[in-house]
């Protein structure tokens, strides 16, 4: 072991080491603080962060910076030596901070696979979100920019959280904070939702509500966009009905891929011919309207169990489907069986030599 690395070692036990009421003792220079709780320190700095008091009701953030000194028996002692603001605005209460579930914030592109924390700040009669990203050696915070009445973590959709100013509720993203859905909704159970990963929330919730502004036939409480494609084809879920259909369009112009007739289904896949939609837990499949068949229609209807796609040498695409555990080649234009519904397993299909 190195002097530098011993040397490093005991700054970094001592700092662990202090406790509030020695950081108390180093304080009679920052007159009007109080110690509400210490946060963390660096791993290799003098430099501790702690939630202080400066006047009541009026709590901050600061970083702590200590000055160390070693005598040869190696007894140390430190005292205080600065206190520098962390965050910008006091309030009346800062929570503790609180971690974020891991797969959360791994699907937050911009955080590198950084830790992320949350607290609530408390101002008079309202709340914020404070938070911070980073890890033990480092963090850095983003102070709450609006406050609200009453933030509901119950009902949270990845980055959003339910919010209120007085009686209506809307969805408020605490990581970019923006107001994504407006303080619309009676009960936070009303709010819509989305599918999407947490980066593309926003933009499938602001398309929700402008198809629904656009389209009051049709109606949605629930989005997810095609973001593979990413061609403005997304699924709707019927706000009267639960079921789900296929749309494609932005800026107020939607058109109808798939009607809103079914308890789930899949996006189509690259330039596909036609995808799967699922009623009464039985699969059926849905031609696309750039098929080359016809306008898109439902071309096998929702009564087998499971399928697989394949592809033939000459590149066609080609479907098995199986039902009570027997399976069979099916054209997918017209969902005439091309084999037999009896083969046990996929792999025991013969090639599909038959035209599609």
């Amino acid at each position: 072991m190195t002097h530098r690395t011993f040397f490093l070692g005991l700054i970094a036990f001592s700092l662990q080491a202090q406790s509030q009421s020695s950081a108390l003792r180093g304080m009679e220079n920052l007159e009007g603080y109080k110690l509400i709780r210490i946060l963390d320190s660096g791993y290799y700095s003098t430099s501790q962060l702690a939630v202080l008091e400066k006047s009541r009701h009026h709590q901050s953030i600061f970083h702590l910076d200590w000055e160390i000194d070693y005598d040869q028996s190696g007894m140390d002692s430190s005292s205080l030596i600065a206190c520098r603001p962390a965050i910008k605005n006091a309030y009346r209460k800062i929570d503790p901070f609180k971690v974020v579930d891991q797969d959360l914030y791994a699907r937050i592109d911009d955080l590198m696979g950084q830790e992320l924390e949350t607290a609530l700040v408390h101002s008079k009669r309202k709340r914020g979100i404070l938070y911070r990203y980073g890890n033990s050696e480092e963090w850095a915070y983003v102070d709450a920019k609006d406050l609200f009445r009453e933030i509901d973590w119950e009902y949270q959709s990845g980055t959003l959280v339910a919010v209120s100013q007085g009686d209506k509720w809307g969805w408020y993203d605490w990581y970019r904070q923006v107001q994504v859905v407006e303080l619309n909704y009676e009960h936070p159970s009303e709010l819509p939702c989305t599918l999407d990963k947490s980066d593309l929330q926003n933009q499938s919730l602001f398309l929700l509500q402008d198809f629904n502004q656009a389209n009051s036939e049709w109606r949605i409480d629930c989005i997810q966009m095609d973001y593979i494609n990413g061609d403005g084809v997304f699924i709707g879920r019927s706000a009267e009905s639960g079921l789900w259909g296929m749309f494609q369009g932005w800026d107020s112009q939607y058109q109808t891929l798939i009607p809103q007739a079914y308890d789930s289904l899949r996006f189509f896949p690259w330039n596909g011919d036609y995808t799967a939609v699922f009623k009464n837990a039985k699969v059926g499949f849905y031609l696309s309207s750039w098929s080359g068949m016809e306008e898109g229609k439902q071309s096998i209807p929702c009564e087998y169990d499971d399928y697989q796609r394949a592809t033939k040498e000459d590149g066609t695409p080609v479907l098995a489907v199986q039902k009570n555990g027997k399976w069979a080649w099916i054209d997918w234009q017209n969902g005439e069986l091309k084999t037999e519904l009896k083969y046990d397993s996929f792999e025991a299909l013969p090639y599909p030599y038959y035209q599609q």
